[in-house]
């Protein structure tokens, strides 16, 4: 069960490492053991997980507020066709959020004892599960 991306790409492997997740290594740390305490993701394994992987750097970009980090796995790398996000067909990327308009009219159409409730998705992506098919092309390494 879980998410898949549709993604053609054939894996491969390119060490690659990041200077700002090099210099502040203490925080990506900190933010993957949080993601593997919460059960977002797996690791560390002692010996590669898959026969075939892909392999995308993490990097470290600062919030507004300083001293305050997002942690992102750069599923671009390596800026050509064989990386994960050029090889999703343009209809499995496309995203189209309902207006406000069509919001408002389901409201307003909804039952009179409807309930309805809304959500913070800041952690969204970090939220759905992936397939068990592809998730040989999210890995990340962290090389200190």
């Amino acid at each position: 069960m879980g998410f898949s991306l549709a993604c053609k790409s054939d894996p491969h492997t390119l060490p690659v490492t990041n200077t700002t997740t090099t210099n502040l290594k203490n925080i990506v740390f900190q933010k993957l053991h949080n993601e593997i305490k919460l059960g977002r993701i797996a690791g560390p394994f002692v010996s590669q997980p898959f026969s075939a992987v892909q392999i995308s750097p993490l990097s470290l970009h600062e919030k507004k507020v300083k001293g305050n980090y997002r942690l992102l796995h750069n599923l671009s790398f390596p800026y050509d066709n064989t990386s994960i996000n050029s090889n999703i067909p343009e209809e499995a990327k496309t995203v189209r959020y309902s207006s406000i308009r069509n919001a408002i009219h389901t409201l307003l159409h909804l039952p009179t004892h409807a309930r309805t409730a809304k959500t913070d998705i800041e952690d969204a992506y970090r939220l759905i599960p992936v397939t068990s098919k592809i998730r040989n092309v999210f890995l990340c390494v962290l090389l200190i």
